[in-house]
């Protein structure tokens, strides 16, 4: 309670500051109404980060205690969103901001903060600031009850893969895992009291499970469990049944287009994307689809042949797909996933990645030891740069705790870098929070290809933030990074654990500390794109799902999100993709409050920019790593002070090469 009690106090003290300020009217200048706001937006985003970041890695076990949080911790949240709606609405405020950007005051700012004010305003009226009183009032309680709804469904996905555990009683059932993961399982069945083997629903226990598990029934008791989190059909709690929170979100999103004069959802969320219209939007992911589709089909005809021949199958299902493209993986590296975990501890790989951004950007990471956090698994770091000055700090939390913990990867803001009102900078501060299998029996936590890409991609995002040179909080770090473009910095940190000199920095065999040997690597290299065909079908797939969703929805339709996830699916099989009805439970990028609701598209958009990026850094095979300069001063140092296209052809020296995503892919030469 005393949280609520602090932030009812808080906001009681920001409007009593802002009303003062606007009865003192102008003129405005940018020190004494716009830093005034920024140091306010300032105070409630401290106050909430850490109370956001706890609710997703430190959830109660306790069912009372989990609850009566949460009661306190969404009623914050409501008051903060209604807060910040009130202040995007404000005409006051807005003829403020209007004022500033007046052209004949233009040359009392400067042209970063021309350009924040002008979001700003932009923002003000996407917020509904020139709406009506009445459709002004609609949409504020429609935008309040939009995010109780994505809380409330992130956390039913939470619970629900928190309460699912399973016990396996024999371990030859268990055949093709781990020995480690063996180990840690039955040491969580002791430690309940229990004979076997105890699994619960982790983010990397699914993907160990899904991938070398030889036993079919155990692959599809795992795949069900985790498709099902949150559904219907997962058992009696209806309270976590997202089936009518998804029902609700639409009608609310649809709703809020509509007041704000936009025929539906997808066209509004263009707002915030480089994409120019709905049309090209859906273009783009035909496109995409079209191209992958035949390469998806080769793949899937080698994995049945492979799944005929060594099992006698006749047809693939869902939890099939994962665990013969690991097969034929393996036998077109010449090495099993397992051994190849091998080279890639995470204590080495975490190292080397640091030692990636040491050559691209010369700043350099030092744990804070010093430091009482949350859970034993968290660490703080502060950054460097080439100078010796500190410029930026980092939390890292890298180990699933299912039921506790969230699920998948992300980064979050802990502290936006911004000028303060005596003039000094005030440093970012990001977490960068994964879900890996922790360490057991003496053993270092050991990381597949994927999971290694996972940590660089999250790595890339939090130096996004750590590098911004931005001083105003309006376009720090990531903030006005469009939503199709922002994935650039961290998909293009995933490219390095595909080159050599890459993986000579990020593995190390945890017995020897041998480097990835060349003839592994090579391997590696010519079976890269085998599965690209798959998981980009279903890329597309999923975001033609999202999309299509927020354009084609209208009240009335009555259970839409599975009619239409069934349509999707039988008109494009076979995809590497969910495949019961109440999948979209789960999908938390769209429903659950990512911000990411018609913009899962922005993936494969951003992929084509980081490609593309990383395209200019290789030269005749070798990294040019000197180029990371240009780069820093180019894109990352801006944060969203400019349009990010503009920093895009600013680094390129051209328009992005609309190509680069397909030969990635291996789709064309």
């Amino acid at each position: 309670m005393g949280a609520e009690k602090e932030l009812d106090t808080l906001l009681e003290s920001h409007r009593a500051r802002l009303a003062a300020r606007l009865k003192k009217g102008p003129p405005y200048t940018w020190k004494n109404f716009v830093m005034l706001l920024d140091e306010m937006a300032d105070e409630r985003h401290q106050f909430w980060s850490p109370i956001d970041h706890l609710s997703n890695v430190q959830t109660s076990q306790d069912p009372k205690v989990r609850e009566a949080t949460r009661k306190v911790v969404n009623r914050c949240w409501d008051k903060i969103v209604q807060f910040e709606t009130e202040l995007s609405q404000s005409k006051r405020v807005f003829r403020a901001y209007k004022y500033l950007a007046d052209g004949r005051r233009r040359s009392r700012v400067t042209k970063e903060q021309a350009f924040a004010i002008k979001a700003v305003l932009e923002g003000a009226r996407l917020a509904g600031v020139e709406l009506p009183a009445d459709k002004k009032k609609k949409f504020k309680k429609n935008n309040a009850k939009l995010a109780q709804l994505e809380t409330q469904f992130a956390n039913n996905v939470l619970d629900a893969a928190g309460a699912w555990e399973k016990l396996v009683p024999n371990k030859k059932i268990l055949a093709g895992i781990s020995e480690a993961q063996i180990e840690a399982a039955g040491k969580a069945a002791s430690e309940k009291g229990q004979d076997g083997y105890l699994f619960t629903l982790g983010d990397a226990t699914l993907m160990t499970v899904l991938e070398t598990a030889k036993n079919r029934n155990l692959r599809r008791t795992f795949y069900r469990a985790w498709i099902s989190r949150a559904a219907k059909k997962l058992g009696d709690d209806i309270k976590l049944n997202n089936t009518p929170v998804i029902e609700n979100e639409l009608a609310l999103r649809y709703e809020l287009a509509h007041i704000l004069g936009h025929s539906n959802y997808a066209e509004l969320s263009l707002a915030y994307k480089m994409a120019e219209s709905t049309t090209k939007v859906r273009r783009f992911l035909n496109e995409l689809y079209s191209a992958a589709r035949p390469a998806a089909l080769r793949e899937h005809k080698q994995l049945l042949a492979y799944a005929k021949q060594h099992d006698s199958l006749d047809h693939l299902e869902p939890w099939d797909i994962n665990y013969y493209l690991e097969q034929v993986k393996a036998e077109k590296r010449g090495i099993s996933q397992e051994e190849l975990r091998k080279y890639f501890p995470l204590p080495t790989v975490f190292e080397g990645m640091l030692a990636i951004a040491n050559r691209l950007y010369g700043i350099t990471f030092k744990q804070r030891t010093d430091v009482e956090l949350w859970h034993s698994d968290a660490k703080l770091f502060e950054v460097y740069n080439s100078d010796g000055a500190l410029i930026a700090g980092m939390y890292t939390d890298l180990y699933e705790r299912p039921g506790q913990k969230r699920g998948s990867a992300w980064m979050q803001t802990a502290v936006n870098r911004r000028e303060l009102s005596d003039g000094s900078i005030q440093l970012p501060v990001g977490y960068l929070n994964c879900n890996f299998i922790p360490p057991a029996n003496g053993l270092p936590s050991l990381l597949t290809m994927t999971e290694v890409e996972t940590l660089l991609h999250e790595f890339g995002h939090n130096l996004h933030l750590l590098l911004t040179e931005v001083k105003e909080l309006e376009t720090s770090g990531l903030a006005l990074v469009l939503d199709d473009a922002v994935e650039l910095p961290s998909q293009f940190m995933e490219s390095f654990c595909w080159e050599r000199e890459g993986l000579d920095l990020l593995s190390g065999h945890v017995e020897t500390g041998e480097k990835l040997p060349y003839k592994i690597y090579r391997r590696l290299r010519a079976a890269k794109t085998f599965g690209y065909g798959l998981s980009a079908t279903w890329l597309a797939m999923r975001a033609l799902f999202d999309f299509r969703l927020h354009i084609e929805y209208t009240p009335g339709k009555t259970d839409f999100a599975h009619t239409l996830y069934r349509e999707i699916q039988d008109d494009h099989r076979p995809i590497f993709m969910m495949e019961y009805p109440w999948a979209p439970e789960s999908f938390l990028h769209i429903f659950g409050g990512d911000g990411v609701e018609a913009g899962y598209f922005g993936y494969p958009c951003s992929k084509i920019l980081a490609v593309d990026v990383f395209e200019a850094f290789l030269v005749d095979g070798k990294i040019d790593w000197e180029l990371g300069k240009r780069l820093h001063e180019k894109v990352l140092s801006k944060g969203g002070s400019r349009l990010f296209m503009d920093c895009f052809v600013a680094f390129r020296r051209r328009k992005p090469a609309t190509d680069a995503l397909l030969r990635w892919y291996g789709f064309v030469k």
